[in-house]
């Protein structure tokens, strides 16, 4: 829905009735299954590069025995032997007689070496002139610079799914009860070059259904879209040095740290089951502040699946999100502010990553009479699985608290969450 649809909505909606269909923790229903923003893999591998026509190196001049900067002829090098190598030096130098040592130094199949030590051994007062050479080749000619990387229009479609328990399943701090449910849906994503070479524009949308066993009232159906324009702020590998990713880089994507801003827009409707009749829609202005896969050792890790590169076995993702929720139901209706850090272990010659996850929500709600402020917290571990590159399961458990002003909206509880995605 758009924006101008949204106040078209709350413009034509009585209050009474927008203030007694309100869920108040519908907000947090949807961040669970929904896409939320995220950071968009950034290119860095080089571009092409023009270099020039092979050149050929030929020899101009081969190497000799010289005097100087004379070669000698063999004439002459006998008579510098004749002269100057006698003694038992020659014996030790060539067993047999001193012509071997004579030979040797005439020809050409000696290595320079051996024609070296020859000479000092013996002291002669000659010495070995190298040879000359030259690179052939088209004249003026010098590689040229590399493009920048490029992103690629890439288009993927996701299919997630997987089954829920909750322990607190209406969310309420006095009626709750625990019940599980299933979720399943589909999507797309869009990911093409920003207005820099290393900035990525993203857009996604999608639908996703959810089924409770018992508490039948809590299921819901949404449809899910965003944009978002990821600008990038820098790039360090692992020592922390600032890298010049202009021209690519010859390091994988897991052995770089990533910092980026990312502006977007994302809108939520909720809809009673099988899209019957809609419950809300959320539209958010979001400001994401990330750094990415920020090393704690230099340890690395390859995978099964990708076992010619390597990442970073432990590592942490940390972003800041500013958003400010507009909502058709208007005391829905919030400015919001989360923190987020996940750490993270690629388990060396596995498909796993084994995950610990934070995060802090502070919402203020503007329209709720005597006011409304809440804190969530969630955090828990989870499991992550990618045995091909198109399928991704994981599993995970969170415990989840959300402290707020208005006692209503009070609730904690565990939630064990599986999911399978299959990406094309």
């Amino acid at each position: 829905m758009t924006l101008l649809a949204t106040i078209g909505v709350l413009a034509m909606q009585p209050m009474d009735r927008a203030y007694a269909q309100a869920d108040l923790n519908i907000q947090s229903r949807i961040d669970a299954v929904a896409a939320p923003f995220q950071v968009q893999p950034i290119p860095i591998a080089p571009g092409a590069q023009t270099r020039p026509a092979p050149q050929t190196i030929v020899e101009t001049e081969p190497a000799c025995v010289a005097k100087g900067n004379r070669c000698l002829s063999n004439a002459e090098i006998d008579a510098v032997f004749a002269k100057h190598a006698t003694g038992p030096k020659l014996f030790s130098l060539t067993p047999g007689t001193g012509t071997d040592a004579l030979t040797e130094l005439k020809s050409e199949a000696t290595p320079l070496d051996r024609k070296l030590k020859i000479i000092k051994t013996l002291a002669l007062p000659i010495n070995i002139k190298p040879s000359k050479k030259k690179a052939v080749g088209p004249p003026n000619l010098k590689p040229g610079p590399e493009d920048a990387p490029t992103q690629p229009t890439a288009v993927s479609f996701t299919f997630p799914g997987g089954p829920t328990y909750e322990s607190n399943a209406n969310r309420s701090n006095t009626f709750g009860r625990s019940d599980g449910s299933a979720s399943f849906g589909g999507g797309f994503t869009v990911i093409t070059q920003g207005f820099r070479n290393l900035d990525v524009i993203g857009i996604s949308a999608g639908t996703n259904s959810v089924r409770y066993a018992r508490l039948s009232g809590n299921s819901f159906d949404t449809l899910t879209a965003s944009a978002q324009y990821q600008l990038f702020l820098g790039a360090y590998d692992g020592s922390s040095k600032m890298l010049d990713l202009t021209h690519g880089s010859n390091l994988p994507t897991g052995q770089v740290t990533f910092n980026t801003l990312t502006f977007g827009l994302q809108n939520s409707t909720a809809f009673s089951p099988t899209f019957h009749a809609e419950t809300t829609s959320l539209t958010t202005p979001t400001l994401v502040y990330s750094w990415q896969n920020i090393p704690f050792t230099d340890a690395l890790c390859a995978t099964r699946l990708h076992k010619e590169t390597s990442s970073f076995c432990y590592y942490a993702d940390l972003s800041v999100t500013l958003g400010h929720t507009l909502a058709d139901v208007r005391v829905l209706e919030n400015t919001n502010l989360a923190v987020s850090a996940t750490l993270g272990d690629r388990i060396g010659n596995t498909d796993l990553a084994a995950l610990w996850g934070t995060t802090i929500t502070g919402r203020t709600y503007e329209n709720v009479v005597g006011g409304r402020n809440d804190v969530m917290v969630a955090f828990g571990p989870k499991l992550q699985y990618k045995p091909v590159d198109k399928l991704t399961t994981s599993i995970g458990i969170a415990y989840n608290r959300n402290y707020s002003s208005l006692a209503a909206a009070q609730w904690h509880g565990w939630i064990a969450q599986s999911a399978i995605t299959l990406s094309f």
